[in-house]
């Protein structure tokens, strides 16, 4: 029965109490109810029956709105540890360039792989529906980041390994990849007050988008 039949029953009873039973029984809307044990059940069914659905949509509602905290919660922090890492990967590898020059191969690959698993994790996070706004322009904007990342990565893989004849832009190319790099990293630490605050209101219990 819809909410919508079981308000009009509802009200068809109360208006049937208000003007009070006869001899014979309630008169609900035309219908007699005798008084006995089986009307006396339809009675109580049909008062409690809006009670009954209001208290079961309250739960279901409450039990959705606790799933899109915790998806939202578990989204946050995600993203909070994905940026965390690619900010120490890349600081690790500019800092290598820095000191050492370019990390071996092996290095670089690994690196690469791992920005670009972070990579493909949020954009596969943006495919689908997020719990948060606030969270949405951060994940876009960390994937972004994280694209150029991988760039900088297969560049600086192509100039891990320099030629034998000398190459007068070997160092500018790696100089650039540094300077990439270090711009990634600012990047995706610059998102991490905005995600806290996200994850803070999470944590708090505030509205979670539909």
């Amino acid at each position: 029965m819809s909410l919508h039949a079981i308000a009009h029953l509802h009200g068809l009873l109360v208006e049937g109490v208000a003007r009070g039973a006869a001899a014979r029984g309630l008169n609900i809307g035309g219908f007699q109810l005798r008084a006995n044990l089986q009307d006396m059940a339809i009675l109580w069914v049909i008062v409690l029956a809006p009670l009954a659905v209001w208290l079961v949509k309250l739960w279901m509602d409450r039990r959705e709105a606790t799933q899109r905290r915790e998806d939202a919660r578990a989204f946050a922090i995600d993203v909070a540890v994905t940026l965390s890492r690619s900010i120490q990967l890349c600081d690790s590898v500019r800092a290598s360039i820095q000191t050492t020059g370019p990390p071996p191969r092996d290095t670089v690959e690994a690196a690469l792989a791992s920005l670009d698993l972070s990579r493909r994790k949020l954009r596969g996070y943006l495919g689908r529906r997020i719990p948060l706004h606030e969270l949405i322009p951060l994940a876009a904007a960390a994937e972004e980041s994280l694209t150029d990342g991988c760039q900088a990565m297969l560049t600086l893989n192509g100039a891990s390994s320099p030629a034998a004849e000398p190459d007068p832009t070997y160092a500018s190319r790696l100089q650039a990849v540094r300077a990439e790099l270090q711009s990634v990293a600012d990047r995706l630490r610059g998102l991490e007050p905005d995600l806290g605050r996200a994850l803070a209101k999470v944590e708090a219990g505030l509205a979670i988008a539909d």
